[in-house]
């Protein structure tokens, strides 16, 4: 696994189901073929509440990559690659 330096924060278009079509990042529309998951991590970590939703996706153009979801503001972040 490679993790990013810091995650970067993505738009996940998702069908009505819930079933993902495409990841946006930094302009680009990578379409998802595989997604497995959530993984679901909480608790505190470094003196510091969290609660994550942890997916692998594979995606045209970016491979095996590692999404999270943020909870409770719902955003996507990519977190780092599978080699």
């Amino acid at each position: 696994t490679r993790l990013m330096s810091s995650p970067q924060s993505v738009q996940v278009d998702r069908q009505l189901g819930g079933q993902w079509r495409w990841i946006q990042n930094k302009g680009h529309r990578y379409p998802v073929q595989i997604v497995l998951g959530p993984e679901r991590l909480s608790g505190e970590w470094w003196q510091k509440i969290f609660a994550r939703d942890y997916y692998q996706v594979w995606a045209t153009g970016l491979g095996r990559c590692w999404i999270f979801q943020d909870h409770p503001n719902g955003q996507f972040y990519l977190h780092g690659y599978f080699d």
